[in-house]
């Protein structure tokens, strides 16, 4: 019996992991690597065997499978018609560096960036140094507002540039996202964000969000 090949199909047009790609670690079987002529990651369909782990750590969830020509041909036109671009896409993510450095703040820029701020503010509290692991589980902010229609502003702090401040204001637990609202904070979520937690962290932010 000849196995049917699966052919893994990549959005470049959003895809900016670079060297850094989960993908080429985490492949079983070597399918991922690193094309040093075109400068991005890349698939050898030969050696897949369809075992989805791919599509499971891709923090911009940029990939697709098919193992056929009008699958293909499908996947295809879906990327040409997606018109995210990169540079806003991966300008907020949670739990990694942004690109757009003036949605961070610090210890002296809180108090008037969050705590009087008349918008509804949700801060990300991240390192640089975070594991490739928690990379892994990153996912676009505006994606955890699917489940509610409120105006938020998202900031982020770095805390091992800010530790006396994080742990003056009670941030013993990283990665943690916190909304605050005048001043006053309406939920602190201090959980990795990965697949299989999607649903409830949009849940529970929708519900924090709405109450007030």
């Amino acid at each position: 019996m000849i196995r049917s090949i699966m052919v893994i199909i990549i959005n470049y047009k959003v895809c900016d992991q670079g060297r850094g790609c989960p993908c080429i670690a985490a492949c079983p079987n070597d399918a991922w690597y690193w094309d040093e002529k075109n400068q991005r990651p890349a698939v050898n369909n030969s050696k897949c065997n369809d075992c989805g782990i791919c599509t499971k750590v891709c923090p911009a969830r940029v990939i697709s499978g098919a193992l056929d020509e009008e699958g293909v041909r499908k996947i295809k036109d879906e990327v040409d018609a997606d018109d995210r671009k990169r540079e806003l896409l991966f300008k907020e993510r949670f739990n990694v560096e942004p690109e757009d450095q003036s949605i961070v703040v610090d210890a002296s820029t809180f108090e008037d960036e969050v705590l009087k701020s008349k918008d509804i503010v949700i801060v990300d509290f991240w390192t640089p140094k975070f594991s490739a692991r928690c990379k892994n589980n990153t996912m676009m902010y505006s994606s955890l507002l699917a489940k509610t229609n409120k105006k938020v502003v998202f900031k982020k702090v770095d805390i091992l540039m800010n530790k006396d401040f994080c742990k003056k204001i009670g941030i013993t637990t990283i990665p943690a996202l916190v909304i605050y609202h005048k001043g006053k904070i309406i939920d602190y979520i201090a959980t990795k964000i990965g697949l299989a937690e999607e649903d409830q962290i949009k849940e529970r932010i929708a519900k924090a969000l709405n109450s007030i």
